[in-house]
């Protein structure tokens, strides 16, 4: 592994030291495949299509930088360029484009298409390495996936003699985890283990599933294991820190936080995570600060925004800063959708703290200006019912009446009506009559009682005559 790392980073050198002359070179199309590969590993993209366009120039038959150029193309979401490409090679068997027509196949919820194309692939394969090599490449193909079962299906077949025996009983195991088998997981794992117990990845391997079946005191464990081997193992770093927010005192966390998010800071989820537990340590202002940091590298079209969002709107209220709430929702409200839960459970939180006027305010923001759900409206007027005393609260019941109600919604809407003397009290309670007479029973048998829903309508009719 030394040698290969050593030799990849003198073709970089030599790569960037050509590049940097400004005249014409020549390399070979493996080493610039391998030079692609490791930018693109590194998140250089530029550097990796700069490469890589340079290195069809020079050999634009090579079929292995034709299906890099369709990796790239497939992990950008271009899957029909990234086919065509594919499609161009003459060899309809070469493995490669074997594994990127099955892959293609699972991409587009074709599972027996997949199947099919690897079974077939398989049979036009010798016995030997490269057989098993191949069941190995196909079994992470459908691991990624999610296809656990057929992953471990191509696992099973491969023989103890084969050189990454090891590495894909890692990969068996992994799945294992995936599937909530744990135990027979950990007992693959401890046997890889025990025959190379100096292999970092293993115990990182053992963590992340320990860590995803929350067994976190035993992750924890096992990332030490693996950070004693190399102390360099960035994902054993981070599921270690994870799983300590589950199962220790904040306070034991933060120094190895730290260490970490000095590093690596742009791990929202770590951020995220470290946040949500300092709030509900009573941490409000550490909340606030890691809150923020991991709001600054969300990804924008990520569902986490609207969870950090949510930590950090009930960290202000909690800590009396209420005034910044709407300010920070103002600013958040071209998100959209996503964000409807959160400000039901900010406007509960508020009602909860004794802030009803902001709570009002907060739900006027759904009502007005983001498309809302049947069954989000209805959280809103469940919400919003103890709240009529509030002035804002009367344009508000309006926009939910306006929100093509459900029936039981039309009756709170009646409800509240007759509190506020609105001129629509009475059409409103027509409405819920005609569409659910069982929820006007439910609402005004202490209105109007031992009145049918019929004479209720009489008797509010009379009743609404007399506000003047």
């Amino acid at each position: 592994m030394e040698q290969n790392n050593n030799r990849l980073a003198r073709l970089v050198r030599s790569y960037e030291e050509k590049l940097e002359q400004g005249v014409p070179f020549y390399m070979e199309a493996a080493d610039l495949a391998d030079i692609v590969e490791y930018y693109t590993g590194q998140g250089r993209d530029y550097d990796a299509e700069t490469c890589l366009r340079m290195a069809q120039a020079l050999h634009p038959d090579d079929i292995d930088l034709n299906l890099q150029r369709a990796y790239i193309l497939k992990n950008a979401g271009k899957w029909k360029e990234a086919m065509a490409v594919v499609e161009s090679i003459d060899d309809p068997s070469h493995r490669s484009r074997c594994m990127f027509m099955a892959e293609h196949h699972l991409a587009t919820l074709s599972f027996d298409e997949a199947v099919q194309s690897i079974d077939k692939l398989l049979q036009a394969t010798p016995e030997g390495f490269e057989l098993y090599d191949t069941m190995e490449e196909a079994a992470e193909i459908f691991f990624d996936y999610g296809f656990f079962d057929q992953a471990l299906c191509y696992l099973n077949h491969i023989p103890h003699h084969y050189e990454q025996y090891a590495r894909c009983q890692g990969l068996k195991a992994d799945c294992l985890f995936h599937k909530k088998q744990p135990q027979e997981a950990a007992a693959i794992l401890n046997e890889i283990i025990d025959a190379s117990p100096y292999d970092d990845q293993l115990w990182t391997i053992m963590a992340d599933g320990q860590y995803k079946n929350a067994l976190y005191d035993a992750a924890v464990e096992s990332c030490e294991y693996a950070l004693a081997i190399n102390p360099e193992n960035s994902q054993a770093e981070r599921i270690r820190i994870l799983s300590m927010f589950q199962v220790r005192p904040i306070a034991e966390c933060l120094p190895i936080y730290r260490k970490y998010i000095s590093k690596y800071s742009n791990d929202y989820v770590v951020a995220m995570t470290c946040a949500e537990c300092a709030f509900d340590a009573g941490e409000t202002e550490l909340t606030l600060i890691e809150g923020k940091r991991a709001y600054a590298s969300v990804p924008l079209d990520s569902a986490d925004r609207s969870r950090i969002i949510r930590v950090v709107l009930l960290s202000l209220i909690k800590d009396t800063r209420v005034d910044e709430v709407l300010s920070v929702f103002q600013g958040t409200s071209i998100i959209g959708v996503q964000f409807n839960e959160t400000h039901c459970d900010v406007a509960e939180h508020l009602v909860k703290a004794g802030y009803p006027e902001v709570a009002v305010s907060v739900l006027h923001m759904m009502t007005s200006s983001i498309e809302v759900t049947e069954a989000q409206v209805c959280r809103i007027a469940n919400i919003a019912f103890a709240l009529t005393f509030v002035p804002a609260a009367r344009l508000l019941w309006e926009e939910i009446y306006q929100h093509h109600a459900s029936p039981s919604v039309i009756a709170q809407t009646a409800v509240v009506f007759r509190r506020l003397h609105h001129p629509l009290f009475c059409e409103v309670l027509a409405k819920a009559i005609d569409l659910a007479p069982q929820y006007v029973q439910a609402y005004f048998w202490d209105i109007y009682p031992g009145l049918s829903p019929a004479e209720m309508l009489l008797e509010a009719q009379k009743e609404q005559q007399g506000w003047g």
